[in-house]
């Protein structure tokens, strides 16, 4: 197993799949973030009304 992952980290591709794969981690933690501001903004306005 960790003969597998030797080789992966020997291959060029590897480390830009882990630079995408940790902007698309980014970008769904900022939809995340912006989903629950959305959800507390809802919520908010419906207290006032």
């Amino acid at each position: 197993m960790a003969d597998r992952y030797e080789s992966m980290r020997d291959d060029p591709t590897y480390e830009l799949e882990a630079e995408e794969n940790s902007h698309y981690a980014q970008l769904l933690e900022r939809l995340r973030v912006n989903d629950l501001q959305a959800v507390q903004a809802k919520a908010a306005r419906e207290r006032i009304n």
